[in-house]
């Protein structure tokens, strides 16, 4: 007789215990001594299970759940086929939790109940392989939390984690699948409570979802895409309401869209790059929020402060954080973070007017080619309705501004989420200062002003301009062709070579570093550093 055959037998010596009325223990009882193991087929439990031993399901076993609790003590094993049916590392059999009576009226709630035996801070207890909910009263975690290993499945209903952790995945994020907007997990609207926690996520899993909602009608789900190869947990719940402190402090519901996302990453907190995509619903939208929302953008709570994103875009409708239809009435916005997502972190979604978001979207600089001409350079992302730019002009003898040039818009229809770069030169030779600006002008008529650019009125040109400085990360630098640099070279504080760019004498080029700090930019021509700019990167 092989060990499988054994478990199989005392399974159905321990059921036929039961019938005769065993009164030590109600249930489908697993005392710590006792292992249960089921091969194949399906079998259903109609009664609450209790186990505290070894309850095995085999890879081509489905085991149906009627009854109302199922109880994992911290030491009990849920064993799949590996290892002779003594282990945890294989596929593993589907636990479906059903409606325990499905001939009750529909007034009589038949929710289940799961404690489920498992600690994430020691990474200790029960876990289950598969597990399919298929209750629409749903399932409610009590008493501890609870982790699947390999799959949790959506069918109907919902699971309530209220104080405790939904963990999925096993030194990987698992899967989560049959999700959408009436079936996901509720993780209350407690802050900094029950939570849906996916483990080993990295470069290569993409964006990995995080279904969840505040209640069984709010529905906002998030994506997570960690951009490194080095594996990390993260965690993520949501609840209602917007409050100035995170936390505490003022209601501010009308600027934002009724949502607070909460997202942590475990490992190794406050380093990589990591992408985030939160879906909200269309109805929940403040009136400021929905006033500006072309502008909207994903704000993270740091500093005592929520921040502002330097990209501001309209929302993306229809919702598609699903793996049903796209939903029609919720929208989602992404936005990285580099190095941003601590252990800890808030997140909600702003909108800002169109003048003041226009403003961060528009980058301007200029330098003096030589004694008859300026250059003006500006650059736009995104581009929202956006028809064409005028550049003024404001020499420091005069008092007013000048309109010397407009420029139509490169954006089709107006519209452009990319990098889109503009330039002018300007006749000028004037011996004393002369000021710049940039008006972009909308479909409607809308202006929004850049930065006053300031030129000096000197014969002498100036090869070379970096702009702007300081900035978040992006920056552009302009060069004078008749120099021919080769090669951009980045130094940081301590003198070291941060990045090498192989430029072949373009006159434009655009550059990124996204962590903080002071840097020293070296134009190479010839092998020799004919110049050196510094800039100061502050972050998003």
């Amino acid at each position: 007789m092989n060990r499988l055959t054994g478990y199989m037998i005392l399974f159905l010596i321990m059921v036929i215990a039961m019938m005769q009325g065993s009164y030590a223990q109600s249930g489908f009882y697993v005392p710590k001594s006792a292992k249960i193991f089921f091969i194949g087929d399906s079998a259903t439990i109609f009664n609450n299970v209790i186990n505290y031993g070894q309850l095995g399901v085999g890879k081509n076993a489905t085991l149906n759940f009627k009854g109302l609790t199922w109880e994992n003590d911290i030491d009990a094993l849920i064993t799949d086929e590996s290892n002779f049916g003594n282990g945890v590392t294989g596929q593993g059999g589907l636990i479906r939790f059903l409606i325990p009576d499905e001939f009750l009226p529909l007034t009589v709630a038949q929710q289940q109940r799961v404690i489920g035996g498992y600690n994430p801070v020691s990474r200790m207890g029960a876990m289950f392989a598969n597990v399919q909910i298929s209750n629409r009263w749903g399932v409610r975690m009590d008493m501890g939390s609870m982790k699947i290993r390999n799959q949790l499945d959506f069918r109907s209903g919902h699971i309530y984690t209220d104080d405790y952790t939904l963990v999925v995945g096993h030194h990987n994020p698992g899967k989560i699948t049959g999700y959408n907007e009436q079936r996901f997990v509720v993780t209350g609207n407690r802050n900094s409570t029950g939570n849906l926690l996916r483990e080993g996520l990295s470069r290569k899993d993409g964006a990995v979802s995080f279904p969840v909602g505040s209640t069984v009608t709010g529905y906002a789900p998030a994506t997570i895409y960690l951009r490194s190869d080095n594996p990390d947990d993260f965690y993520a719940r949501v609840s209602d309401t917007v409050w100035s402190n995170a936390v505490s402090g003022g209601n501010i519901n009308s600027k934002s869209v009724n949502k607070t996302w909460q997202i942590g990453k475990i490992l190794r907190p406050g380093v990589d790059d990591v992408e985030v995509n939160m879906q909200h619903q269309l109805g929940e939208e403040g009136i400021d929020f929905s006033k500006h929302r072309l502008f909207s953008y994903v704000s993270q709570y740091r500093n005592s402060a929520w921040d502002t994103a330097l990209f501001k875009i309209a929302p993306t409708s229809p919702g598609s954080i699903t793996t049903g239809t796209p939903v029609s009435n919720a929208a989602t916005n992404s936005r990285t973070f580099f190095g941003g997502v601590s252990a800890q972190s808030y997140y909600t979604k702003f909108s800002y007017p169109f003048a003041d978001s226009i403003r961060n979207n528009l980058w301007a600089s200029g330098f003096r080619l030589n004694a008859a001409f300026c250059k003006i350079i500006w650059t736009t992302r995104p581009e929202v309705n956006i028809r064409y730019f005028v550049v003024q002009r404001r020499l420091a003898n005069q008092s007013g501004w000048t309109n010397i040039d407009s420029v139509l818009s490169q954006a089709i229809n107006g519209y452009s989420f990319s990098y889109l770069n503009y330039s002018i030169n300007d006749p000028n030779n004037f011996n004393g200062m002369s000021f710049y600006r940039i008006v972009m002008v909308d479909y409607q008529g809308g202006r929004a002003y850049s930065e006053i650019i300031e030129i000096d009125g000197q014969s002498q040109p100036k090869r070379f301009a970096l702009w702007p400085n300081p900035s978040t990360g992006r920056f552009m630098i302009s060069i004078d062709k008749l120099q021919r640099i080769k090669t951009l070279v980045i130094w940081n504080a301590l003198g070291q070579k941060y990045r090498e760019v192989d430029v072949q004498d373009k006159e434009l080029v655009e550059m990124f570093i996204f962590t903080p700090g002071t840097y020293v930019v070296g134009f190479i021509s010839a092998g020799k550093i004919v110049e050196t700019k510094r800039v100061v990167i502050t972050g998003w």
